[in-house]
């Protein structure tokens, strides 16, 4: 028997991949600043951040700094997450995209036609779009208890977002208002361990500063509706649609599941199935299932065009190291 209770399909794959990442680059980030800080601020080594600027790169010029005072190391921090913000959002805006694709490859045409993609009514402002999310769900029938209680954080980091890239950093009336809703404190609170600081009010033209633990918590939220969503979508799709969702990436992703080693069809589908934690009695149980699903001779097909011109881009390569 497969069992796709625990499933992650490839959207979530992706997003949560990013997460991972940007964690990481934010903690380095941060912490050079850090390290940063404390060196220069020995008196003795003030004058070295102008030379260490110059020796990056022979076209740097040294600037005007010899230390860095609270408002440069403000701003360092800044600098980190606002890039981290709007990155993650880049990344939870595709998962949302990929989402949609999914269920439109294996449901149909039928659900094509989602209002998330069609934005031709709404305002200019961007602030308005930021509740893309809940309305998939309500055009899926999704129910949304999951991630009702997120909604006032996914719109303060949305909007965040928004003034960050199109504001040049500068606090909109949409984040002036969202930043004193008072559900903000009490989802915040919901998700941290201990006494942690909260979000940052602000009032309109103010500069944005976000501090890199909420930048943090921004994609920690995130990947926490993208957790929810994908396993909406399982549901939706249930085992056929997953295997129809197998059949199309396995072929695209076979050099990221093992390269020569799983050349052979059936261990790339068990392959992309385990790193999906879809759970199977048997290695021959999914191919049965594809068979029984009419994808298996498709993909049959499909995986070996793939390996086909895969080898004659390898021969190519090769002929011409010659």
């Amino acid at each position: 028997m497969i069992d796709i209770s625990g499933a992650r399909l490839q959207p979530f794959q992706a997003f949560h991949s990013f997460h991972e990442r940007i964690n990481v680059h934010i903690k380095v980030a941060h912490a050079a600043n850090v390290l940063l800080v404390r060196h220069v601020g020995e008196p003795n080594n003030q004058d070295q951040l102008a030379e260490l600027i110059t020796s990056c790169h022979p076209s740097w010029n040294a600037p005007p700094v010899r230390n860095l005072s609270i408002d440069l190391q403000r701003a360092q921090d800044a600098s980190v997450s606002a890039f981290a913000v709007v990155s993650v959002f880049s990344a939870f805006d595709d998962f949302l995209i990929s989402t949609e694709a999914e269920i439109s490859r294996v449901v149909g045409n039928q659900r094509t036609a989602d209002p998330t993609s069609d934005e031709s009514d709404a305002s200019e402002d961007d602030e308005e779009k930021i509740d893309r999310v809940f309305r998939l769900y309500a055009f899926m029938s999704w129910s949304d208890t999951g991630i009702t209680e997120l909604q006032p954080l996914l719109r303060y980091f949305r909007i965040c977002r928004n003034c960050i890239a199109h504001r040049n950093g500068r606090a909109s009336k949409a984040l002036a208002t969202q930043s004193a809703d008072p559900r903000l404190a009490i989802a915040l609170a919901a998700l941290q361990d201990g006494r942690e600081r909260g979000v940052m009010t602000f009032k309109v033209n103010e500069a944005i500063h976000v501090a890199p633990t909420l930048a943090i918590m921004c994609s920690h939220i995130l990947r926490l509706i993208a957790i929810d969503a994908n396993n909406r979508l399982v549901e939706t799709l249930g085992l056929d649609g997953i295997l129809k969702s197998v059949a199309h990436h396995a072929v695209r992703l076979n050099d990221e599941l093992g390269g020569k080693d799983r050349k052979r069809p059936e261990a790339i589908v068990n392959a992309f199935l385990t790193k999906s934690r879809v759970h199977m009695d048997s290695r021959q149980e999914s191919i049965a299932e594809m068979k029984r699903v009419g994808v298996w001779t498709p993909y049959l097909k499909a995986i070996s065009r793939g390996l086909a011109t895969s080898n004659r881009s390898v021969k190519r390569t090769a002929s011409g190291r010659r």
